[in-house]
């Protein structure tokens, strides 16, 4: 079945709306966890919170795709089988694993804490000794790194990184028994970094004073797309979910088609 060039049109026009919802909905959702103080270094809550944002973008931004093709008279999957969990659930997965494969996490969507690696950190060159000064080989990766990834606290593209060691020389205890990381660091971070630690140390956890505030950008990785169109041709989702109301019975008949 070929689609005329009107289809083609509403079809780029509604993916262009479900991605761009996507990713506003991204920044607000980082711009509320930088007034609540979350960011990517809380143990569990900021992967969850990650998740949960991403859920939710997902959820809207498929609402939007399919209700714009049908206010256009296009034929689509049913809303109740594009919306219902264990579709959500599903498309969320293949979200995330479109994500994980670039080096990224849920977490990443928080901003960044100058006492523990930032958000847009992507590798990383390791340090045998406390505070040792980093060899030129070492500088050369960690530029490397920089000039591929940005600031691994703001993800700044600058002309020169400095080795930011992790976690920071002042708060390294020798009887962790654990190696110390160079990222490149933009220095404006570096000058914050540096003001916040030379003072009380270390801030808290849920502290303000910690956290790195950042210009957000598209997260071309992090890919949004209409994934249900996916899984109904390959797996036949809608007919399972049509056919069998149960959320963990859905899961697993579309597993089992899967493997």
């Amino acid at each position: 079945m070929y689609l005329e060039t009107e289809q083609i049109i509403i079809l780029l026009s509604s993916f262009t709306a479900g991605f761009s919802l996507f990713q506003i909905l991204l920044l607000l959702s980082y711009r509320v966890c930088s007034v609540l103080n979350i960011h990517c270094a809380l143990p569990v809550f900021s992967d969850t919170a990650g998740l949960i944002i991403i859920v939710f973008s997902n959820y809207i931004s498929t609402c939007t795709f399919t209700s714009i093709l049908r206010f256009a008279g296009m034929k689509t999957v049913d809303a109740a089988v594009v919306l219902h969990p264990s579709m959500v659930f599903c498309t969320t997965l293949c979200i995330v694993l479109v994500y994980a494969i670039s080096g990224g996490k849920p977490s990443d969507l928080m901003p960044s804490h100058v006492c523990h690696v930032g958000t847009f950190a992507r590798g990383c060159v390791i340090v045998n000794n406390k505070g040792v000064l980093p060899s030129p080989s070492m500088k050369l990766r960690v530029q490397q790194l920089g000039q591929k990834f940005g600031c691994h606290h703001c993800g700044s593209f600058v002309e020169s990184y400095i080795s930011d060691h992790m976690p920071p020389t002042v708060m390294y205890r020798e009887d962790l028994n654990m190696f110390q990381r160079l990222y490149p660091q933009c220095r404006s971070c570096s000058m914050f970094q540096g003001g916040t630690l030379s003072g009380a140390g270390c801030p808290p956890l849920f502290s303000r004073r910690g956290i790195v505030h950042y210009r957000w950008r598209v997260r071309w990785w992090l890919f949004w797309a209409p994934y249900y169109i996916l899984l109904d041709w390959v797996f036949g989702a809608s007919q399972n979910i049509m056919e069998e109301p149960s959320i963990l019975t859905n899961l697993r008949n579309i597993f089992v088609r899967f493997v």
